[in-house]
C-alpha cells in the first residue's frame, strides 16, 4: 500500500476519532445539564424526574462504553499497519455496504409502519403521545428524504 493512501485512511480514522470524542463531549455535558434542579422541577412529580435522571445517566454510560470502545481500537490501528489495513477493508467492503443498504432501507419502511400504528393506538390513551409519534414520523420522512437527495446528487452526478 503506498504512503498517500495509508494518509488517505489515517486522516478518515483521524476524523472517526474526533467524532467520537465529540459524542463524548456532549453525552457528558447533557449529563451535566440533567443534574440541575431547574431540569427536574420541569416534571411533574419526582418519580418521573428520578426516572428521567436514571434514563439519562444509563444512555450516557452506553454511549460513553461505545464511544471509548471505539476510539482506543481506531488509536491503536493508528499505530499498527495491519490493523489499519483491516479496518479500512472492513469499512470500505463492497458487499457490507450492500447488505447495510438493503437492511436500513428495510429498517426505515418497518419502523415506519410501527410508529403510525403506535400513534393510532396510543391517540386513544394521550394525545401528547400521538403528537410525539407523529412528529418522530416526521422526521424519519424528512431524514430518508434528504438523504435520498444527497445521495442522488453525490453519487448520480444530477
Amino acid at each position: 500500500m503506498n504512503s498517500s493512501k495509508k494518509d488517505k485512511i489515517k486522516e478518515s480514522i483521524k476524523k472517526k476519532i474526533t467524532s467520537y470524542s465529540s459524542i463524548v463531549f456532549l453525552s457528558i455535558a447533557l449529563l451535566i445539564i440533567s443534574q440541575r434542579t431547574s431540569i427536574s422541577s420541569l416534571y411533574k412529580n419526582s418519580e418521573q424526574a428520578d426516572f428521567m435522571h436514571g434514563f439519562v445517566v444509563g444512555m450516557v454510560i452506553v454511549i460513553e462504553i461505545i464511544c471509548v470502545y471505539q476510539i482506543s481500537k481506531y488509536v491503536s490501528a493508528l499505530k499498527d499497519e495491519k490493523k489499519l489495513i483491516r479496518i479500512y477493508n472492513e469499512l470500505n467492503d463492497e458487499r457490507l455496504c450492500q447488505i447495510e443498504s438493503l437492511s436500513g432501507k428495510s429498517a426505515v419502511e418497518f419502523t415506519a409502519i410501527v410508529l403510525l400504528i403506535l400513534a393510532i393506538i396510543v391517540s386513544f390513551i394521550s394525545f401528547e403521545a400521538m403528537i410525539a409519534f407523529l412528529a418522530a414520523l416526521t422526521v424519519l420522512f424528512i431524514t430518508k428524504k434528504s438523504c435520498s437527495i444527497y445521495y442522488t446528487k453525490t453519487y448520480s452526478g444530477e
